[in-house]
């Protein structure tokens, strides 16, 4: 299980979302109830937003693949890259989780193994070209500011906790794929 002493955050946003765990954990402590937080990796599949729909938007408006789209890190920015349909099923469990009360309880979702953006994208623009669109990619060699190479997550707890198994590597791909094909739908109809 994740402690909140763990935590290091190193932007503003993972500051805010640090600050909420302590605050769990303090009224837990106080109140003599159970708080339980979820740590979401990146969240892929049907209706999920993110580096798959920038892509697929890039896409889109370059059909020919005459302008590239631009990524960070080198395709080197590591995530742990979750389907949907898991985060569904952890979510539907967490009312039945034994925890002691008391205490705050923090689990990770996500699959366990990270994958790069380079490799998200290989996986999308092979999707791609089966729809008759080609993507081209730049990569600048830095990520964003305050971005960090690498945020994989430690399931072990949440996997034991919620006995669920992680998702496999194909079900991720799927993820990736559903994702990119959901977004490409609502461009054709201009709900995207």
């Amino acid at each position: 299980m994740a402690e909140c002493e763990e935590v290091r955050p190193i932007s503003t946003y993972g500051l805010s979302k640090a600050a909420a765990e302590r605050t769990l954990h303090q009224w837990a402590e106080q109140s003599g109830k159970t708080g339980i937080a979820l740590r979401f990796g990146n969240v892929i599949g049907w209706g999920c937003a993110g580096l798959i729909t920038y892509l697929v938007r890039h896409a889109f408006r370059y059909p020919d693949g005459s302008v590239p789209a631009s990524m960070r890190g080198e395709g080197k920015v590591f995530r742990d890259y979750v389907p949907v349909s898991h985060v569904v099923k952890v979510l539907e469990k967490s009312p039945s989780v034994k925890v002691a009360p008391g205490k705050s309880h923090v689990f990770n979702v996500g699959t366990g193994r990270t994958m790069s953006n380079g490799e998200v994208a290989v996986v999308v623009k092979e999707w791609l070209a089966t729809q008759g669109y080609q993507l081209n990619i730049t990569y600048t060699p830095e990520p964003a500011f305050g971005e960090s190479w690498y945020a994989g997550l430690r399931t072990e707890s949440m996997e034991e906790a919620f006995e669920v198994d992680p998702p496999p590597v194909e079900a991720v791909h799927d993820a990736v794929r559903d994702g990119a094909e959901s977004f490409l739908e609502g461009l054709k109809k201009g709900s995207a």
